[in-house]
């Protein structure tokens, strides 16, 4: 995850100085366009799994956890009586 943060800042700077340098040289040059592409690029990838995260969250939290594991292990081993060990 850092090594995506280090490349996402050193591309905003790229993408930075590269139109500034446009800007004085009076053209767009292809390696603008392709900095602003993978700053683009990058920061969707970077932005999905925060809403991923969010939702897998939710879905922790709505699961049922049994009060103690004794209750669990009792539930397993009347179920597994059921279907005839």
């Amino acid at each position: 995850m850092i090594p995506q943060v280090l490349v996402w800042v050193f591309l905003i700077y790229a993408t930075v100085v590269s139109v500034f340098r446009d800007m004085t040289l009076g053209y767009l040059n292809i390696a603008t366009v392709w900095n602003g592409i993978n700053l683009l690029a990058l920061t969707a990838v970077r932005l999905r799994p925060t809403s991923n995260r969010g939702a897998a969250l939710r879905a922790l939290r709505e699961t049922r956890r049994p009060a103690r594991p004794r209750d669990a292990h009792a539930a397993w081993e009347a179920q597994a009586e059921q279907i005839g060990r």
